[in-house]
């Protein structure tokens, strides 16, 4: 049953072919590869340190560090099955060659933190960079991903935690998130007034006034201090709301004529000013009500229609 399945996708994906970044993925799926990226951890895969992703066919090779061997050895190889790693020259490498020419091998262990492996990495990168055989796209150890947001310094700036202290400046954004126990994502967007808040800080200057009686502008900070209306403003006032009957709720309510509106209890109704104040008055549903006097329906909770008017159509 599984190779009857196996036949079928088979079949589905040529006559639906992937993009190019896609192939390896397929090749994975069907097993027309040899065996998957080889690994030599040497006994080292639950530690840390630099290791490298080497091409046995051109000797191209693509340096990194991680605190666990194991752990990135499978980030590699998932983001590069699914044809969506960050290095697009290893990337088309590993489409065109077939991931059976790539072996992950361990360079070094290191312990400690992240700055002594970066150290240890930035080591390897100098000696192999810029030579044609780096995948690397950059020369320094430090990863591109938020470089845009840890490398920018925020100075004269003032951040108030939930404690109600204030700081004037942050010279690394994911150093301080991991300091005070933030997201870097939200305290980025924080400092880049792109969000109002995060976990209880605020950027000073950036809240909105809410209106009330101390923000209400009054006298001569009015914008229309000292203001009058001209004649002319005034007639076209007056003409705008000639014929308007007070007590409509609503200015452009439409008015029924000529009806003949009989209720449960036989009253006669002949006209309505306001479809939304009868029916709140009576108690009935503005769209039914509608349909009844527009033909559309026979009656609504005893209420019918005698003769329906041509004014109403």
């Amino acid at each position: 049953m599984f190779a009857r399945g196996k036949e079928f996708a088979r079949n589905n994906l040529l006559r639906n072919p992937l993009k190019p970044g896609k192939q390896g993925f397929l090749n994975y799926v069907f097993h027309e590869r040899l065996r998957p990226v080889e690994y030599k951890f040497g006994g080292k895969s639950n530690e840390g340190g630099v290791y490298r992703l080497r091409n046995k066919l051109n000797e191209r090779v693509y340096v990194g560090s991680a605190k666990c061997f194991k752990v990135r050895w499978n980030q590699h190889t998932a983001s590069l099955r699914r044809g969506k790693h960050s290095n697009r020259y290893l990337q088309a490498d590993f489409d065109k060659c077939g991931e059976e020419v790539f072996v992950f091998e361990v360079l070094e262990v290191v312990g400690g933190t992240k700055e002594d492996r970066l150290l240890v990495e930035q080591r390897y990168i100098d000696s192999s960079f810029g030579k044609n055989k780096c995948y690397n796209l950059r020369k320094d150890a430090s990863s591109p991903h938020g470089s845009k947001k840890v490398g920018k310094q925020y100075s004269n700036i003032q951040l108030l935690s939930p404690d109600l202290i204030l700081y004037t400046s942050v010279d690394s954004v994911t150093s301080f998130a991991e300091e005070h126990h933030l997201n870097p994502k939200c305290l980025w967007k924080l400092l880049n007034r792109q969000a109002p808040s995060t976990k209880g800080w605020t950027l000073v200057g950036t809240e909105k006034k809410k209106l009330g009686p101390k923000n209400v502008l009054k006298g001569s900070k009015h914008p229309n201090f000292n203001k009058h209306h001209t004649e002319e403003s005034k007639q076209k006032n007056r003409l705008a709301h000639l014929g308007k009957k007070m007590g409509t709720e609503h200015h452009n309510s439409k008015t029924y004529l000529g009806l003949q509106l009989i209720g449960p209890d036989g009253v006669v109704i002949t006209e309505i000013q306001c479809l939304a104040a009868f029916c709140r008055l009576y108690g009935l549903a503005p769209t039914k009500l509608c349909a009844v006097l527009k033909g559309r329906r026979k009656s609504t909770k005893g209420w019918s229609l005698a003769t329906i008017s041509s004014e109403i159509l």
